[in-house]
């Protein structure tokens, strides 16, 4: 089936238009793209094997892409592979950090937990 949308530039038109068929193929059209920046991300870091993290950075970035209409936002539809890779390797980049934070945290409070004995049973619950 031959895309309705020729170009990369008719396509940014027709999702900042809020056109669902242009939606629709910029989805099929950059899908790719986007999971490969992630994947490229993660692959550097501990979570490399976390299938359901690269689903939910996918989700997160075509979710940001489409509640904020950042597509209007592009003048040149040259720049577009180029912004696509760079948010969703910066949503995979930050993700990374929370998560590190979030694991630090948690060592932290075992940690201290255990050294308290009024505490012992609160790492557990």
């Amino acid at each position: 089936m031959p895309h309705a949308f020729q170009t990369d530039e008719a396509l940014l038109k027709g999702c900042s238009r809020g056109d669902a068929r242009a939606w629709e193929e910029f989805v099929s059209r950059f899908s790719r793209l986007i999971y490969w920046s992630i994947r490229k991300v993660l692959s550097d870091s501990r979570f490399s094997a976390r299938e359901d993290l690269v689903g939910d950075i996918f989700q997160d970035a075509f979710r940001k892409l489409y509640e904020k209409n950042s597509l209007a936002g592009l003048k040149d539809a040259v720049c577009l592979k180029k912004y696509l890779v760079v948010l969703s390797s910066r949503l995979a980049a930050d993700r990374i950090k929370m998560l590190s934070r979030l694991e630090e945290k948690s060592v932290f409070v075992d940690e201290l937990a255990s050294r308290d004995p009024e505490c012992a049973g609160l790492a557990e619950a």
